[in-house]
């Protein structure tokens, strides 16, 4: 089967999360915890990144704990994103109440109207 190249290589030198991380969530799964990050921060080379990732145990048919598994996904174009938009809303809210306007949104399906700024409701 396909490794990658990965086979009999530490898991430090593919993995670009911290060593202390890894290895107390390794050492949580080995005693039958479930470990999660939901948003990890790692600065790399190239910049910063941050990943979503966990560890479980690896159980064998009797159920004893024979290994660790792990999974993780790189979330940063989500991290960038959330925090564009937090900026966006900012910049939203500064230009409304410096203009002194309102913003109306209609939610048709909810039959809720709301407003940002400084308008009055009826």
């Amino acid at each position: 089967g396909y490794d990658g190249g990965l086979v009999g290589k530490p898991f430090d030198e593919f993995v670009p999360l911290p060593p202390d991380a890894w290895r107390d969530a390794f050492e949580r799964a080995l005693r039958g915890e479930h470990v999660r990050h939901a948003e990890q921060e790692v600065h790399l080379p190239g910049g910063r990144h941050y990943y979503a990732w966990e560890t479980r145990p690896w159980r064998d048919d009797d159920g004893e704990i024979c290994g660790v598994f792990v999974a993780g996904r790189d979330i940063t174009s989500l991290v960038d994103a959330r925090t564009a938009a937090a900026a966006n809303q900012d910049r939203l809210l500064m230009a409304l109440e410096a203009g002194n306007a309102a913003v109306w949104e209609v939610d048709y399906k909810h039959r809720v109207i709301s407003w940002h700024g400084d308008a009055v409701p009826l």
